[in-house]
């Protein structure tokens, strides 16, 4: 929902759209129907062990809209306490860090939303049942300033979708830059279309404990950062690899405060968007930066 959204269903005494939503789809699909409270775990056997990532669909039923999002960073203990965060992605919002318990077939965790959100949302609680291949389905209510609303979920594990990236910064997104000229630049990523083409389209490949591999759709070759590059180019991005090996795994890192990723490269370094370049430079992509700022953040999700 947008800022105008929410103030004009404030005046006409509406609750607000909820929440949640994420970038990244970095979404998946997920499956079976159904919620139920989390078991009461008393001991190992009784816990289902859960992925440290998963991809999240989420429709607001009293708004009738979807939304996608991610679960990242889930750690459980053996009693079947669980940590993480959700990300969400717009029209809806309200992610943050989560809290809950797992038990042999059942989930049921709170998020806790970031303040400062769009929707004035305070927290989400989902309670979910776990189907035989790990995905996760079952219902959530959602609490803000103005009261609270009901959704449906579906959340699936680390798996392999078509993805879309944009830079939090300028909401630009990002393109393989099929055509460029110049040397060693074709193939190179900017955050630079105000809309999805042909160009923008990726796939986010699953290839280990929450690393992914980026393939560009139109060439079908995997995004590597030019490391041994010099200057001002070093460390940028680009779709070239035929293969996936180390240099082409990526880790999707939640940033709290925008409630977006940051995409750490081989190299340790963080994905930076080059903002203050001039064309046909602007916003090349740099694997650069030892630490997340404004414009190592993006918004990752499903196409």
């Amino acid at each position: 929902m947008t800022e105008r959204e929410t103030h004009t269903r404030a005046r006409r005494g509406a609750v607000p759209l909820l929440l949640v939503s994420i970038l990244c789809w970095v979404g998946i699909a997920a499956s079976p129907s159904g919620s139920a409270p989390a078991a009461t775990v008393g001991h190992a056997a009784a816990v289902k062990q859960l992925n440290f990532f998963y991809s999240v669909k989420l429709h607001n039923i009293p708004e009738n809209k979807d939304a996608t999002g991610v679960l990242t960073g889930i750690t459980q203990t053996k009693q079947g306490s669980m940590r993480g965060r959700m990300t969400l992605a717009p029209p809806l919002y309200g992610g943050g860090a989560l809290t809950g318990t797992v038990g042999k077939t059942n989930v049921k965790f709170t998020v806790t939303s970031t303040p400062g959100n769009t929707c004035g949302c305070i927290s989400i609680t989902f309670a979910g049942s776990v189907n035989g291949k790990g995905s996760i389905s079952g219902t959530y209510v959602a609490k803000t300033k103005l009261g609270s609303e009901k959704g449906t979920w579906l959340a699936s594990p680390h798996a392999t979708f078509n993805c879309k990236l944009a830079s939090h910064a300028n909401h630009k997104f990002v393109t393989d830059e099929v055509t460029a000229s110049g040397k060693g630049r074709a193939g190179m990523l900017r955050a630079r279309s105000p809309g999805v083409g042909t160009w923008q389209q990726f796939r986010c490949v699953a290839v280990g404990t929450d690393q992914w591999a980026l393939q560009s759709l139109v060439t079908h070759r995997y995004v590597t950062p030019e490391v041994a590059y010099k200057g001002s180019l070093q460390g940028m991005l680009r779709a070239w690899s035929t293969t996936i090996g180390a240099a082409q795994k990526f880790s999707f890192s939640p940033v709290p405060s925008c409630g977006c990723l940051a995409l750490l490269a081989s190299n340790l370094r963080f994905v930076t968007a080059e903002l203050k370049y001039a064309a046909p430079l602007y916003g090349t992509l740099r694997a650069r930066s030892a630490k997340v700022g404004p414009w190592t953040m993006f918004d990752v999700s499903s196409i």
